[in-house]
């Protein structure tokens, strides 16, 4: 494994809150990744990053200094109580934050803190149980504000897991590493991503993932499908099914045939396979299994708790739809949803005529009502309940 150091342009992108991260903004302290998973679209030509991106790591020496500069350009200071703070993304979905340079780097240490020092909050996912060296900083970060440590799993077959995660932690290490980071009070769960097709979508392989997840007492697991963009994210993807799958190759070049910018496969070849969406076998074992379908949103200091709490139940509403696959009633949702969270007034405080006037679809108004009432939606309880009913009499 090469090691590059260098001084990065910038560091800080913009996050958007969603089912999959409650977060306003995300970083990442290197470059390339030592996993090298098979399936890795930061691979794919459209990111810019070198062609060596699994031999190969780059460390941004200046991340310190350039999340401090994002900071202080925001207002916050780490000398005084700031008003309000942000949530941070910190992810291994390209770049694990904590694969082997950091042994050395300490780069993501030093960063989370500055998170510490500035009052601001973490949501970390990662294949590596090196992670688990900065549960004396996430303990200190999460009683004073919040600090979330989550692991991706894909496969529960050992042999299965090594071919496509080479350099990554083992299955039942990061299980393990899960009960750990539990012991200590710290939010954790599973990202199930990428649910690879015939492979990694199965019951065989989804359901001892939920099983242990609810042993270990994971907070919640996600599940997510494979995306696999044209060049070498899915070339790379192809020659390792050549080798070790064979017979699974001719079904994913049907499913990938459409070579969608965006490495989407094709929806309909996979209904007419009469596949199970992972996202749908995913939220009938949650619900079986009594686990978050999705991670749990914290409410940082200084914001609009009935605005996030609002978007958040608009939000689980939408993927409902979406697995039910009533894509206009996913999209009035979704938009909905997109206004509400980024609303500049507390809605909290208007009153119900005015409430009624927001430029939302008329589908989302009693999902609201019941949470200016009752401090919760009965709305979203009922779908939610739907949503399993029809799922599971489609997965049996």
């Amino acid at each position: 494994m090469k090691v590059d150091y260098y001084h990065a342009k910038s560091l800080i992108r913009k996050g958007y809150a969603n089912l999959f991260a409650w977060v306003d903004a995300s970083f990442n302290p290197y470059q390339g990744c030592s996993h090298d998973c098979k399936y890795c679209d930061g691979k794919a030509e459209k990111y810019g990053l070198h062609a060596d991106f699994g031999q190969r790591v780059r460390v941004k020496v200046n991340a310190v200094e350039l999340l401090k500069t994002y900071l202080n350009k925001k207002g916050f200071s780490p000398d005084r109580a700031n008003p309000e703070s942000l949530t941070f993304f910190i992810s291994s979905g390209a770049c694990d934050p904590y694969q082997d340079v950091e042994k050395e780097a300490k780069i993501t240490r030093q960063l989370l803190e500055v998170l510490y020092q500035y009052g601001m909050s973490a949501h970390i996912l990662t294949k590596n149980t090196l992670a688990l060296k900065d549960l004396d900083i996430l303990e200190e970060m999460n009683q004073k504000h919040y600090a979330a440590l989550n692991f991706s799993i894909t496969l529960m077959d050992d042999k299965a897991q090594k071919i496509f995660e080479p350099g990554a932690s083992s299955t039942l290490e990061r299980l393990s590493a899960i009960a750990k980071v539990k012991s200590k009070n710290i939010p954790c769960g599973v990202y199930l991503c990428p649910a690879l097709p015939f492979i990694g979508d199965t019951a065989e392989n989804m359901l001892p993932i939920y099983q242990k997840s609810q042993e270990i007492n994971a907070d919640f697991v996600q599940a997510w499908g494979l995306t696999l963009k044209p060049g070498r994210n899915k070339e790379e993807f192809f020659k390792i099914l050549a080798q070790h799958f064979p017979t699974k190759l001719p079904l994913y070049e049907q499913l990938y045939q459409n070579n969608h910018k965006y490495g989407q496969l094709d929806e309909k070849v996979y209904n007419q396979m009469q596949q199970i969406w992972p996202e749908q076998r995913g939220f009938v074992y949650s619900k079986q299994f009594n686990l978050g379908y999705a991670p749990k949103r914290h409410i940082p200091t200084g914001r609009h708790p009935f605005n996030m709490k609002a978007a958040e139940i608009l939000h689980k509403a939408t993927h409902c739809y979406l697995l039910l696959m009533q894509f206009n009633l996913q999209k009035k949702f979704s938009k909905s949803a997109y206004f509400i969270e980024n609303h500049p007034h507390d809605l909290g405080k208007i009153d119900r005529s005015t409430a009624q006037k927001l430029p939302i679809a008329r589908e989302c108004h009693p999902y609201l009502s019941e949470l200016f009432q009752k401090k919760t939606s009965l709305s979203l309880q009922q779908l939610e309940a739907d949503t399993y009913q029809q799922l599971n009499q489609k997965i049996k």
